[in-house]
């Protein structure tokens, strides 16, 4: 009796989130009049004092450029960090070539409407992301809804010039950066240059911002009068030595940046592997972190995890070794902005060892101007030389890129292969600072059930090294999935065992109604989230709650790799009162003969419409839901045979069955979670 209170207490806990999530927005808190609020959320704690920068400073985008004397204005938003790093990049070039005082903003500290009080003589620049099926990124949802319902001309007096972080693989490739775009024209803004569009799924973002950038720059020298001077290597950044006491101690790699999300450090408590690939160096883990220690951090089925990692010691050692800092690599650094303008991105108080293994991302491709900035530091002609030409086009840097796996350390050590004479002892480490990417988290979807078990949260980790193309000796293996495939589990107490790592709310949810038939597809890892869904509604299920049906979906290579398959199998063969009704569909991509009745190559969409009479009836006559979790080709097919089979079930045209997915869309009953 206390289980099914307990169990019926956290179902309306789920059904006050969801309620939540749907009134005021993903990721919304509740009043600070309700009552219950302390039992829900986790509300964010300041760390040593630290205000964010919204709070520190005016939330007014135009007062901020005018307390700054600003003639450009770049306000961001980003989701995995790109866009933001682009925006600093755009920032730092700015104002050492074209000598021009330059901000970035989060458009998450502002007050969208303030975007009106910006002068006319001031520049807007926006670099904005686009995430899952074109939604802006989580910072960016406030002001794009903003601009988005404007329908005057307030903003007929900017100048405004924007770029996209997107991916062609989606269906609303860079729609974020374009719902900016038509918004800003609608108002009658003017804009420079031709909005940029970075694509993930060629990997040109990092090209395509450079050509962007270069005819922006362009613009604004042959129109505005701004010169274009020679770039410089100007650190943005003052760093000094500083002994690490007691005293300051605690501060050390503190949480208190202004973008550093809220972190903890939890035990990984087990790791398994789950399934391992014939003849590849691949493997999938199961991972369970444990949560008791943290009593008020809750999860919910459906969330994700992000995860902190640290780089690799042996990419450690490699830049440390080639900028002959290893005999420093435990003394104490103080790192402040030059500018009071600026925001720190690494923790103001660390050591060198902590700056890059845990707060730089050294294993981040070089971009080529990157590359170039560095022919302008080397006091070596050859090297200069050498690194000038990797980096003279577009074309010729990604001939070079199909050849070689570079990070800094890795290009630093190659051009010392040209000249053994040459140095980088002498690279100033803020440059490593300005130039580096900070470390951002990577995100999970969690595989168990809040209800089943809300302490212990499992993930399934992708362990897969790529190849480089024309190289296929030299592998490029995830920073967190090593991370989290190598840490040591030898005992919870051991520093090794504990990840750092934050609880990230997702509109990934079942259903209210436990009624509603439900259609999960999944391919790979993408099955995490639905290994969570079955184990919540089996739950319910067991104690007598009536639920609908449930069908799954799963695409792997084979038998032998494909995910938790005991487990649907051991719940779909359940039968009596209290029985799952899941059906549990595989589709084999190698499939061998021990597999059953799949001769031949078949994915989950060939699997979808084998059943499409099965999958429309729920979602149509039944008003199903349906989560696709996985690659975005896949998602885009299984989409398309959906929609296919509802047009000729219902004689409709393609037009009106799109209408009726953006309809299941918007009424939550349609969920897609995929990536590239």
């Amino acid at each position: 009796m206390d289980l099914i209170k307990t169990l019926d207490y956290r179902l309306v806990n789920n059904l006050k989130h969801s309620l939540l999530d749907a009134n005021y927005g993903e990721g919304s808190v509740l009043p600070r009049s309700d009552p219950f609020e302390h039992l829900f959320f986790q509300q964010p704690q300041a760390v040593n004092g630290a205000r964010s920068s919204a709070s520190a400073a005016t939330r007014n985008i135009g007062e901020k450029a005018r307390e700054s004397n600003a003639k450009i204005i770049i306000l961001w938003g980003s989701q995995s960090g790109t866009a933001e790093s682009l925006a600093h990049r755009l920032a730092r070039d700015a104002q050492q070539r074209l000598k021009s005082v330059t901000v970035v903003c989060d458009l998450a500290d502002y007050d969208p409407a303030t975007l009106a009080d910006v002068a006319e003589s001031v520049i807007v620049v926006f670099i904005v992301s686009t995430y899952g099926e074109g939604d802006p990124s989580h910072n960016a949802i406030e002001f794009v809804s903003h601009v988005t319902t404007l329908r005057s001309s307030p903003l007929s007096h900017l100048r405004y010039a924007a770029f996209g972080c997107g991916n062609s693989n989606y269906r609303y490739f860079n729609k974020a950066i374009d719902d900016i775009a038509s918004s800003m024209d609608r108002c009658g803004a003017y804009c420079l240059v031709p909005t940029g569009k970075g694509d993930e799924a060629s990997q040109s973002t990092q090209e395509d911002f450079l050509e962007w950038k270069e005819g922006f720059f362009s613009y604004l020298v042959s129109e505005y009068g701004m010169s274009d001077h020679k770039a410089e290597y100007q650190p943005t950044v003052s760093i000094t030595k500083e002994e690490i006491t007691s005293a300051n101690s605690k501060l050390l790699d503190n949480t208190s940046l202004p973008r550093k999300q809220q972190n903890i450090e939890i035990p990984i408590v087990s790791r398994d592997i789950v399934a391992t690939y014939d003849g590849q160096d691949r493997s999938c883990i199961d991972l369970k972190l444990d949560l008791s220690n943290h009593s008020r951090i809750k999860y919910r089925t459906g969330d994700h995890i992000a995860i902190w990692p640290s780089n690799p010691l042996e990419e450690v050692d490699r830049l440390l070794g080639v900028l002959g800092l290893e005999s420093q690599k435990t003394d104490g650094l103080r790192i402040t902005v030059k500018d009071d303008m600026d925001e720190l991105k690494v923790p103001s108080l660390t050591t060198i060892q902590a700056l890059v293994s845990q707060h730089l991302d050294i294993c981040a491709p070089v971009p080529r101007d990157t590359v170039l900035a560095l022919a302008r530091l080397t006091s070596s002609a050859i090297v200069r030389s050498e690194l000038e030409n990797i980096g003279r086009d577009r074309e010729t840097y990604a001939r070079f890129l199909d050849q070689h796996h570079l990070n800094l350390g890795r290009l630093l050590e190659l051009m010392n292969n040209h000249d053994s004479s040459n140095s980088w002892t002498q690279l100033p480490l803020a440059f490593i600072i300005d130039f580096i990417p900070p470390m951002q988290p990577r995100l999970y979807s969690i595989a168990t059930s809040s209800t089943v078990d809300p302490r212990r949260v499992g993930i399934v980790v992708s362990v897969k090294p790529a190849q480089v193309l024309k190289n296929p000796e030299a592998l490029i293996c995830g920073v967190t999935s090593t991370y989290l495939s190598t840490t040591d589990l030898s005992t919870i107490s051991n520093e090794g065992s504990l990840v750092r790592a934050e609880i990230r709310k997702s509109s990934f949810k079942l259903p209210i109604n436990l009624s509603i038939p439900v259609i999960m597809v999944a391919a790979g890892t993408g099955i995490a989230p639905f290994r969570a869904f079955i184990q919540e509604r089996a739950r319910l299920a067991s104690i007598g709650h009536k639920v609908g049906p449930m069908i799954l979906f799963s695409g792997s290579q084979n038998r032998s790799d494909s995910l938790y398959h005991d487990e649907f199998s051991t719940l779909e063969a359940m039968d009596g009162d209290k029985a799952l009704p899941l059906k549990f569909i595989t589709a084999f991509s190698r499939p061998r003969e021990s597999d059953g009745n799949l001769p031949k190559k078949t994915y989950v969409q060939d699997q979808v419409l084998v059943h499409s009479r099965e999958v429309v009836q729920h979602l149509v006559d039944n008003d199903g839901a349906i989560y696709i979790c996985g690659a975005t080709t896949m998602a885009k097919a299984v989409g398309d045979v959906i929609l296919n089979v509802v047009m000729q079930r219902n004689s409709l045209s393609k037009e009106a069955a799109d209408k009726w997915r953006q309809n299941k869309r918007k009424t939550a009953s349609w969920h897609e979670d995929v990536w590239s």
